[in-house]
């Protein structure tokens, strides 16, 4: 069983796969407590908020439900007919074994993307197609990032909150933690002007990838 926030349509707004129409299938549950988070609703697992069935938390909302691979794949399917791409997110997604939800999701005929924070191994033996890790380092929940997990990203996205940030990334290319191939973006934290122009600069400096939060900007989820 998967505890499941939410499953929607909407555009990806972030990192290389922008501007793709995905199915977004958020998961419920995340110890790391980023200040900056806009999805807070989906850290705890109340007991008081949870629900039986999609019908009872379809909608943004810190509602949520214990839902079979199979049911969730269902849903993703019927919220996007004509939809390439399902996005697996939360949340913290990979404190849940996400190998059956992938498989499922591919027999509905979905590529999968996952966004990870890199601090949870429930990623390591699904058959994504894209992993974005986010590296969440020093944050409130006290976890750490996983860093045997880091050579599976396709890529390897950093919300930049000032430049230490950008300095710990290096430090993490500089040991060769990541795959060759894995592709870098810098995401400015809070759509920050001073930051967006930081980040900017790093990316002409080091030939990294720029990610806005697009969805932000043309207010879709």
């Amino acid at each position: 069983m998967i505890a499941l926030n939410d499953c929607y349509s909407s555009i990806q707004g972030e990192g290389v796969l922008t501007g793709t129409p995905m199915v977004i299938v958020r998961l419920q549950g995340c110890g790391v407590g980023c200040p900056w988070c806009d999805t807070k609703e989906t850290w705890k697992r109340e007991a008081s908020h949870e629900q039986v069935g999609f019908n009872a938390i379809e909608g943004k909302g810190p509602e949520w439900a214990w839902m079979t691979p199979m049911e969730i794949a269902a849903v993703a399917r019927s919220k996007g007919k004509a939809v390439g791409w399902a996005l697996v997110t939360g949340g913290e997604p990979a404190e849940q074994d996400l190998a059956e939800l992938v498989n499922y999701l591919h027999r509905e005929k979905f590529a999968v993307a996952l966004e990870t924070s890199g601090t949870r191994k429930g990623f390591e033996v699904a058959d994504f197609d894209w992993i974005c890790i986010s590296p969440k380092f020093d944050m409130p929940g006290g976890r750490r990032v996983n860093e045997t997990l880091l050579h599976f990203a396709d890529e390897f996205k950093v919300v930049v909150a000032g430049p230490a940030d950008v300095e710990r990334l290096l430090g993490v290319i500089g040991d060769r933690r990541l795959s060759c191939d894995c592709v870098v973006s810098l995401q400015p934290a809070s759509m920050n002007a001073r930051l967006t122009e930081y980040c900017v600069s790093q990316c002409l400096l080091h030939n990294w990838r720029l990610s806005i939060q697009t969805h932000q900007y043309i207010d879709v989820r």
